[in-house]
């Protein structure tokens, strides 16, 4: 529904002419053909500074779907397949999935991206079945219950999230629903985007104030100067939310009247607060509150006055000045170097922020504001572009075979995670396998070839019958975990004994630099005198390194609170009967060295605070463990590694040693 329907509804009149002239004053702008190529020169500098600066976040994570937006329409904007080949490439490690949590909103938002993707050639439906097969399993079992963030015990089976009670969600869940519907023509999508969004409007939508409470514990609280408190960031979420959600509503269904109402008249309240540097501050009614111009929420609301404007729901004479001005007030938050910063952190609430501040939201959001000001200056089209996806894909195809680091969920192999560089290989086992005599022990394949092996393995050995366990060149699995620690599990040390955590039960790829492979994977373990404590463990490889790198943070199951000084042991285990054994108290360390499949196997374990050491232990199995403590941030930190004689020349157990000590 177009300005001509929405009249009564707009800005209009005296207010309009207001809002227009308050950055009039003093503005010389330059022809629209320059100022695109301004614009596209800073869509260029922020998207080429994030690739290069991977943040580390899981790649279905809601903190890094905005940005995945953002690079899809900076693509599309600029010509450069580059930003959407990284898109690509991080669903192809996610293999398309949406987050652990089946109905948490946030679980849903790197649906945007996957189904955006998935529309440019829809001959590849692992792009979007696994979003289908999600929304099945909430269709069959959903959420009906009054949640309320004030009483989150009322109901003690269901958790608070998983119904939209919060109006970030509005962002995380209703673009992809909408999605969904196009890409299959199923109408329970659009039955359940209603349901929710309604539910959420009624509950946290001010008609006066025409904003968005972040949720209900805000409907009383106020500032220190008595006023309401709107969220400038939970308010962009909703604002560009709704832009993203418009976009693949049919004209036909009647719900979409009552959407572009609102996202007309949020354009009014989200206008209000805007300040003379035209930019927002965190909190909407109170910018004095914290008088600092921030990023996150500004950066979407800008995107989302020049998708009005492109859209026809918001006049461009009116409007245009308060998006220049938006803009400029932007281009002040970014580095010289294209880093955004004054994003305000992950919270719920108005929050003090300085220039250091940044996450991939907020780059995301002066992504998507930049690259929607090009198609404000007529400089691109909207149209999302399977060409553009053929030069992606041939992009990422150049780099076959190249040496890298590379990490990948493995759905299809009982929800494996495996991560690899140039000269080894692990994996780690999922909860398919919950039931199985495997739990958190981490498993080594033996590789010979310096490029990426772990696709290849798989596809071999589940779709060809090509087992993964045989050598047939370039190394293979032969490495004996079950019930154990492998090389590098942890798990608790209780009253002299291991005590080892069942498989993850929610694991990770981490977005890094092509040279390095990080997950994530956390682990819970069963009630003890320490209490019930969750692991969380990030595991980093580097290229060219045997060994990786390993945080683990304890925290009490249930909540952010850390857990120090708790016993915990990492270890190996023997491949064989009669192994060689070294332990090193000094560097805290221990060794094995096994014969191994006709050759030779080295594997060792570190500390990497010496201090933290107590003890060295032996376990079942053949295991071989060294006990430390959980730091006062309730880390364990230490690395983990082997070299194989089918890859490195290794004559002996001291020369095992030799090359693990020089590696330090």
């Amino acid at each position: 529904m177009k300005i001509e329907k929405l009249a009564k509804r707009s800005i209009g009149g005296a207010a309009a002419m207001a809002v227009a002239a308050l950055f009039a004053v003093g503005c010389s702008p330059s022809s629209e053909e320059n100022e695109a190529a301004a614009v596209e020169a800073e869509v260029r500098r922020v998207a080429d500074w994030i690739l290069d600066n991977p943040s580390g976040r899981d790649t279905r994570h809601w903190v890094i779907a905005p940005l995945y937006d953002g690079l899809l329409r900076a693509a599309h904007a600029t010509g450069d397949e580059r930003y959407l080949a990284t898109v690509v490439e991080l669903g192809e490690q996610s293999v398309w999935l949406p987050g652990p949590r089946r109905y948490h909103a946030d679980d849903h938002a790197v649906g945007h991206a996957w189904l955006d993707i998935y529309f440019m050639d829809s001959e590849r439906k692992e792009r979007l079945n696994p979003f289908v097969e999600r929304f099945e399993e909430i269709f069959a079992e959903p959420r009906l219950e009054e949640l309320d963030y004030r009483d989150k015990k009322k109901y003690p089976d269901v958790d608070v999230s998983d119904r939209w009670t919060w109006c970030d969600a509005l962002y995380m869940a209703p673009p992809t629903l909408a999605r969904l519907h196009a890409a299959t023509g199923d109408e329970r999508y659009l039955e359940f985007l209603e349901r929710e969004f309604t539910f959420t409007y009624e509950e946290l939508y001010d008609e006066e104030e025409k904003l968005f409470f972040r949720d209900t514990r805000f409907l009383d609280r106020r500032t220190e100067n008595g006023k309401k408190i709107f969220w400038s960031r939970g308010n962009g979420w909703v604002y560009g939310g709704l832009a993203l959600t418009l976009e693949y509503l049919p004209e036909s269904y009647a719900y979409r009247t009552f959407l572009e109402e609102l996202f007309v008249e949020m354009t009014e309240g989200v206008l209000q607060a805007q300040q003379e540097d035209g930019l927002w501050r965190p909190s909407l009614r109170d910018p004095e509150q914290i008088a600092v111009g921030e990023t996150s929420g500004s950066g979407f609301f800008a995107f989302g006055l020049a998708w009005g404007i492109n859209n026809g729901y918001l006049d461009r004479e009116t409007y245009l000045p308060r998006l220049e001005a938006a803009w400029e007030g932007l281009l002040t938050r970014v580095e010289e170097s294209g880093r955004v910063g004054y994003v305000q952190r992950i919270g719920s609430a108005p929050d003090t922020l300085t220039a250091k501040e940044t996450e991939d939201y907020g780059v995301g959001a002066v992504l998507l504001a930049g690259a929607e000001y090009l198609r404000v200056l007529g400089e691109s089209e909207q149209a999302l572009s399977g060409e553009l996806l053929g030069k992606a894909e041939a992009l990422l195809a150049k780099d076959e075979g190249k040496p890298r680091g590379f990490a990948r969920l493995v759905p299809e192999r009982k929800d494996d995670i495996a991560f690899e560089n140039d000269v080894v290989a692990f994996r780690v086992y999922g909860p398919a396998l919950r039931d199985s005599q495997e739990r958190s022990g981490v498993d080594a394949w033996t590789k010979k070839v310096d490029y990426p092996i772990i696709n290849k393995w798989y596809e071999g050995d589940l779709k060809h019958g090509k087992s993964y366990h045989q050598d047939t060149g370039e190394g293979f699995d032969g490495y004996k975990v079950g019930p154990t620690v492998g090389a590098g599990g942890t798990g608790l040390w209780v009253n002299g004994s291991l005590l080892q955590a069942n498989v993850y039960d929610r694991g990770f790829v981490n977005w890094s630099a092509r040279d390095t492979a990080s997950i994530t994977v956390e682990y819970e373990y069963p009630e003890t005198e320490y209490g019930k404590v969750t692991e969380k463990k990030t595991i980093t490889l580097h290229l060219g390194d045997r060994y990786y790198e390993a945080v683990s943070r304890f925290y009490y199951t249930g909540t952010w609170n850390l857990v120090k000084d708790l016993p915990v042991a990492v270890g190996l285990v023997a491949q064989s009967e009669k192994p060689e054994i070294w332990t090193d108290e000094e560097n805290a360390s221990v060794g094995i060295w096994d014969a191994f499949h006709g050759g030779a196997l080295g594997t060792a374990v570190q500390l990497v605070d010496k201090e933290s050491f107590t003890a060295f232990a032996s376990a079942d199995a053949g295991q071989e463990l060294i006990v430390g403590k959980t730091d006062e941030n309730g880390e364990f930190r230490f690395r983990s590694g082997f070299g194989w004689t089918g890859e490195v020349e290794l004559a002996d157990f001291e020369a095992w040693k030799k090359l693990w000590e020089t590696s330090q």
